[in-house]
């Protein structure tokens, strides 16, 4: 005969309403007529809904639960292999717990086991196939994968059945000292640790086995064979009180049964021709009988709560509108499954009563379709959602689609607050932002795109506050966005470039609205050079926006720029912490005209590096400056005439390692790019530098009376 293995987990008495994730759940392990492999598969407690949990060529069985009532744990094995496991209770994320050590299929079988509640320990009846087919009663010490004997019998005897109480203090176990399946078979206790080993039954005539506690660890159920019956029977944990409880009806056997999780239900496996389960009072009045199909024999049932972690999110999603635009905003949810069993949902919506007014709902095109939904919209700025079906709702995608009007320029945040699927709470909510924006371009929102909007973009890009009262930095993300006409980063002079086209009526749409500029991609490019004691800014290509931000070596000091092109709008932002200018202009710049010069003061050699959006490409340039008034050449390649006697610096260009040797000890400071000091040694007459990363920087070498500055290249 086949064995099978089945395991109840049902999460709310019988009868209660089915929840989704704490819903009613049936597991068992059973081997289908078309197959050889035991497996584990779950139903809904109406049979419906029947699914295999994994679907490869191992065997499972022996399914149990872990004490969070999250995961199952089970032995799964094959020819080369016996080992317990684990996994979700849908049989996702398998993991092994303990591999059998040195395993051959078919000696050494695991046959009944439980774990305990907090999940460090598993107890087991190991038992071998072969020989006399002794078996013994082991604990597997989950941590250290230690097995240790708990009964270490000889001869012939059988332990069948094996079960913790609640409070892990206690093994209850069934044991025959006559042999295999004999009879009789009698109920053990025993302490955790194997020791005080007691029998609780004595009918000789019999074969009592498979005792489970019950949850509050008073009482002991266990099936009693009979060759005429297999009544149930239940006693007190010392083996008092025993008494039978009839779950039998004619040839509809009843055996091996479990308390529901309160101890008030009982359910048993009836093992008639199609099988099917008894669920009855303590006093063996039954309530329910339950078909459960095709499968041979059953064993081991556990009827217990689950609490399934469900990783369903929520999301709505940010969105940008006219405010003469409706917009219809989908809540979306990631992927359920028909098994969750979903058939209701309610949330609250929190929104800007002032930026949006609720118009309608719909269902159309959504997973939720099938059902109904309510919405209540009595108070301004909140929404009170629920919706049923009968059909369990399936798949992923917008589960609600709601429609609101914009009323007035800004953003709103759309908050959803409890959650709920039938009557689990989501706690995974991905909220939204609706942005009301006006015309792209309009910044100052007045409903006309003007030069005044150019000048505030303009402005804003170098971090002027051009609106302090009306907007103060930062500004509100609807003006943001009408200011950002290219669609590019954020609000650069290129978008005030192209607010000023709009303005002049050179172009009639912008690229952020899919449009065509006056030219398309226009290509530009800045050279800098130094002249005496300012840099000189020049243009190539097509120039028509310039974001410059500066940052110089400590000791050089920028001035107040000179615009050269007086076709360019302007704004600056300088300060002892800012160093910004921007430039526009509605046409293409000259090729090879000069934009602007930066004046500037130095004592000292160093390196100024400015950061720049010119036209939507982001540049860097750095550029070595001369201090004039020493004629100390810098970062150039020439030495200044007061030359540190005998100083050899090699390789250059270099790896990375660079060698400084002189004929007298010297001090050398290297600078980055930027103008940092990365790099200080002390005097020495041979030095070895290392500089890791590749770059330009410069060398500062010093002997005391002397000092000479060398550009090194590292690539």
């Amino acid at each position: 005969m086949k064995k099978i293995t089945i395991l109840f987990l049902l999460s709310v008495l019988i009868g209660g309403l089915s929840n989704g994730f704490g819903q009613e759940k049936i597991f068992f392990s059973a081997i289908p007529t078309d197959s050889t492999n035991l497996n584990i598969y779950s139903m809904n407690i109406d049979g419906s809904n029947q699914q295999i949990l994994f679907n490869d060529d191992y065997n499972r069985y022996h399914p149990d639960i872990t004490n969070d009532k999250s995961k199952l744990v089970y032995v799964r094995n094959n020819n080369t292999e016996q080992a317990i496991c684990k996994s979700n209770i849908d049989g996702s994320n398998e993991e092994t717990v303990w591999t059998f050590p040195d395993y051959v299929s078919g000696e050494v079988l695991i046959d009944y086991m439980d774990v305990s509640n907090d999940f460090s320990n598993i107890i087991m009846e190991l038992y071998s196939s072969i020989a006399n087919r002794n078996s013994d009663i082991y604990k597997l010490d989950i941590a250290t994968s230690t097995l240790t004997n708990l009964t270490n019998s000889d001869n012939y005897y059988k332990e069948m059945g094996v079960h913790y109480s609640p409070d892990n203090t206690k093994i209850a176990y069934g044991y025959t000292p006559s042999g295999w399946y004999a009879i009789p078979v009698y109920i053990y206790i025993m302490d955790a640790d194997g020791s005080n080993q007691i029998q609780l039954t004595s009918d000789g005539s019999t074969q009592q086995y498979y005792p489970v506690f019950s949850p509050d660890g008073t009482k002991i159920l266990y099936t009693n064979w009979e060759f005429s019956g297999h009544p149930m029977r239940i006693m007190n944990i010392d083996g008092s009180n025993d008494h039978a409880i009839n779950m039998s009806s004619g040839d509809n056997l009843v055996r091996m049964a479990v308390f529901n999780p309160d101890g008030t239900k009982i359910i048993g496996i009836r093992p008639n021709e199609t099988g099917s389960l008894v669920i009855c009072d303590t006093s063996g009045i039954v309530e329910r009988n339950i078909p459960l199909g095709n499968f041979d024999s059953y064993r081991e049932i556990l009827w217990t709560s689950t609490n399934v972690t469900f990783n369903a999110t929520i999301t709505i999603p940010d969105t940008i509108l006219s405010i003469s635009q409706t917009v219809e905003l989908p809540i979306t949810t990631s992927t359920l499954n028909t098994s969750d069993n979903i058939i209701s949902y309610q949330f609250n919506l929190a929104y800007d009563s002032t930026k949006l007014q609720y118009s309608n709902y719909s269902l159309t095109g959504t997973i939720a379709s099938g059902g109904t939904a309510t919405v209540n919209n009595s108070t301004p700025g909140q929404l009170q959602i629920s919706y049923m079906t009968s059909t369990p709702l399936s798949g992923a995608g917008a589960i609600l689609k709601l429609q609101f009007n914009p009323l007035l320029m800004g953003s709103s945040d759309l908050t959803i607050t409890d959650f709920l699927y039938n009557t689990d709470t989501i706690t995974n909510i991905d909220n939204g932002l609706v942005t009301v924006i006006g015309e792209y371009g309009d910044v100052d929102a007045n409903t006309h795109i003007q030069a005044y909007d150019a000048a505030l973009a303009l402005q804003y890009s170098v971090s002027l506050d051009p609106l302090p009262t009306l907007d103060p930095l930062p500004w509100e993300n609807f003006r943001t966005i009408m200011a950002n006409v290219d669609g590019v980063d954020t609000v650069t002079a290129n978008d005030a470039s192209l607010i000023l086209q709009y303005s002049a009526g050179l172009i009639s749409t912008f690229p952020v609205e899919g449009g065509t500029k006056f030219l398309q991609n226009p290509i530009a490019d800045i050279t800098i050079t130094q002249v005496n004691n300012e840099l000189v800014f020049t243009t190539t290509g097509e120039l028509f926006g310039l974001n410059i931000s500066a940052h110089s070596t400590p000791g050089i000091v920028l001035s107040n720029p000179q615009i050269m092109n007086n076709g360019m709008l302007s704004a600056q932002n300088i300060s002892a912490n800012n160093y910004r200018i921007g430039l526009c202009s509605a046409y293409p710049v000259a090729e090879n005209s000069e934009i602007v010069r930066i004046p500037f003061t130095s004592t000292e050699n160093g390196i100024i590096t400015f950061n720049m959006i010119v036209n939507k490409e982001q540049l860097t340039k750095s550029i070595e400056i001369v201090n004039e008034a020493t004629g100390i050449p810098g970062a150039s390649d020439t030495e200044h005439s007061r030359s540190v006697e005998g100083c050899n610096i090699f390789p250059n260009p270099s790896n990375g390692k660079v060698y400084v040797n002189s004929l007298t000890p010297v001090k050398i400071k290297v600078f980055n790019i930027l103008g940092e000091q990365i790099i200080s040694t002390d005097n020495g007459k041979s030095n070895f530098i290392s500089v890791s990363e590749k770059g330009i920087y410069l060398f500062e070498i010093s002997d005391g009376v002397s000092t000479i500055y060398k550009k090194v290249v590292v690539h």
